[in-house]
């Protein structure tokens, strides 16, 4: 039976106050499996709970990972500044060092500590999204855009069966008054602005981070803004590890979408709903539509769905007037809805300009599917991977590439994404005449490129190999998926911008970390072994190896608890 938001909240504050000291950190930045390690130690001890409270993602273990960093990161006095402390481009080190947070302590905002959460609950194998909202309309310029936003992480809790919020800079998540159950995003904003003496937050004690007064509880006044400003729609979150922005890209270019006119936009509401009309007549679905006004027009679409996504609300294309605004037009019933989705969304919540008067838009607190401006379809962050009225929407994109079909039947099939509702600018897939993929190229945002050569006749002993260049030509990645599906994925530092030439990665074929060797650039090697599926009967094995291949030290922790150290000082034979 699942535990109550009081009964957590019991076992929470009865950790011991004061200033939570830690060890040094010493995992590598991409090492979530020292990171678990490394947060399981802490809060074991310092929460008196068996580590096996957090073998699965349930409302004691999320609210607990979240007290413990939100004290661990704010319970100090006259911290630095994170951004001081990492001026730059270096500013956003903390998105590729997954214990960031850990090695130093700094002042930092909602983006960063919610980033550090997020890396926590990913190290457990828990299911989870960071998410940013905004406090307005998309887009620069206008009285209705947003200037403020924040930042929290969604997690699905296996004890009650739904995503619930953690809030890590607040220390808080939402609760149901009338029920008492921990709330969704999605469900707490609904009740926020449709009831919202309904709405709880329930904190464990709260470290302000406000200013850098490091002060207990809140500003007067804090909590307000807090369920005004930032209970409205979420514009961006992490998919699986990339930031994805995708209300910005419902836009040709989001900062002025507000502002500026685009090439394309209709005279008159009467005349987009006909083209609209006229197409879904002759039989095109929301893809289709968007498809074939894309060359002439700014174009957008999105389908909503039901608040637990299993059945379709509505479809819409949003089309541009040459006076700036927007109309979405449901392509089933013809409706002309005032402004652009994230438009409508703002007016829904709390934002007051009356774009529909006396019509009913409180559909838009449903999750959505977008279709962008460059035809790419995406889902919002709860919504899951297999919902199949994403996959249908998805497939029918895929179904659209551009397909060549060569002489000797060989088929050629290229996937673009001209903006960033991707992270590959173009996919290149080649299939002989047999229909087998047997070479596959991608173009990377970023610059880079990938190369993968199957072995769809079977002689090799991978199924694949994958080498990615950046977008200066240099070798920085290579992986190869085994045909027993155990893999090998190696960096390389091309620009000596570490002190290891070269990291190899090993993962069994439940895609579980089995070792981790890193080449040093003096040539030594340390190799760190794993035991995942408890084969043996040690649970980590470390290696020094000497740059002439000499084993000079081993590490061994075994599954009872004690460590060997041995060193050598002659080579093993």
């Amino acid at each position: 039976m699942a535990l109550s938001v009081a009964q957590v909240d019991a076992i929470v504050k009865a950790a011991p106050a004061g200033e939570i000291v830690l060890p040094e950190y010493e995992g590598l930045p991409g090492d979530l499996d020292y990171l678990r390690n490394y947060v399981l130690a802490a809060v074991t001890a310092r929460y008196n709970v068996d580590a096996s409270v957090f073998d699965t993602a349930n409302l004691l273990s999320t609210t607990i990972l979240r007290d413990f960093l939100h004290r661990a990161v704010y319970d100090h006095p006259d911290l630095p500044i994170y951004q001081d402390v990492h001026p730059g481009d270096d500013q956003y080190a903390y998105q590729t060092d997954v214990g960031a947070l850990f090695r130093e302590k700094v002042f930092v905002q909602c983006g960063i500590i919610s980033w550090q959460l997020q890396n926590i609950y990913q190290s457990l194998g828990y299911e989870s999204t960071l998410y940013n909202t905004f406090n307005g309309e998309d887009g620069l310029g206008t009285a209705d855009s947003y200037n403020d936003g924040h930042v929290r992480v969604e997690v699905y809790l296996d004890d009650y069966d739904k995503l619930i919020t953690q809030d890590a800079t607040y220390n808080w998540l939402f609760v149901d008054a009338d029920t008492g159950q921990p709330l969704s995003y999605r469900e707490a904003q609904i009740i926020n602005f449709t009831d919202a003496p309904d709405l709880i937050v329930d904190d464990t004690g709260i470290r302000t981070y406000v200013g850098t007064l490091h002060i207990d509880g809140l500003p007067p006044g804090f909590m307000g803004g807090y369920l005004i400003g930032y209970m409205k729609g979420a514009y961006a979150w992490l998919d699986d590890g990339v930031y994805s922005q995708v209300h910005r890209d419902l836009f040709l270019d989001y900062r002025d979408a507000h502002t500026e006119v685009f090439v394309g936009a209709y005279a008159t509401v009467q005349a987009a709903v006909a083209d609209v009309m006229n197409l879904h007549s002759a039989g095109e679905s929301l893809l289709g539509i968007t498809d074939a006004l894309r060359d002439d027009h700014q174009v957008s679409g999105f389908r909503l769905l039901s608040l637990d996504g299993q059945s379709v609300v509505g479809d819409f294309v949003t089309l541009q007037l040459i006076d700036g605004d927007y109309v979405s037009i449901n392509i089933d019933t013809g409706e002309a809805l005032n402004g652009s989705y994230d438009q409508i969304y703002d007016d829904l919540t709390g934002g007051n300009r009356g774009l529909n008067p006396g019509v009913d838009i409180s559909g838009f607190f449903n999750p959505a599917v977008f279709v962008l401006y460059n035809g790419t379809v995406e889902g919002q962050w709860d919504i899951a991977k297999d919902n199949p009225l994403l996959v249908e929407m998805q497939y029918e994109q895929n179904s659209r590439a551009t397909i060549t079909d060569m002489p000797d039947g060989h088929a050629e099939y290229n996937y673009y994404d001209s903006g960033s509702g991707q992270i590959w600018d173009q996919v290149t897939a080649l299939y002989n005449d047999q229909g087998a993929l047997y070479w596959q190229t991608t173009q990377w945002d970023n610059g880079a490129y990938s190369a993968r050569p199957y072995d769809w006749t079977n002689v090799q002993p991978y199924q694949w190999f994958e080498y990615t260049w950046d977008h200066t030509g240099q070798l920085i990645y290579t992986r190869y998926m085994y045909d027993d599906n155990t893999s090998v994925f190696t960096y390389l530092d091309p620009n000596n911008k570490e002190q290891w030439a070269k990291e190899e990665m090993h993962y069994n074929a439940a895609n579980q970390l089995t070792a981790d060797a890193i080449n040093k650039d003096d040539g030594s090697w340390l190799v760190h072994h794993y035991d995942p599926a408890n084969e043996a009967a040690w649970a980590s094995y470390d290696t020094w190896i000497d740059p002439q291949g000499r084993i000079t030290r081993e590490l061994i922790n075994f599954d009872d608890g004690h460590t060997e150290f041995r060193s050598f000082d002659f080579p093993m034979v």
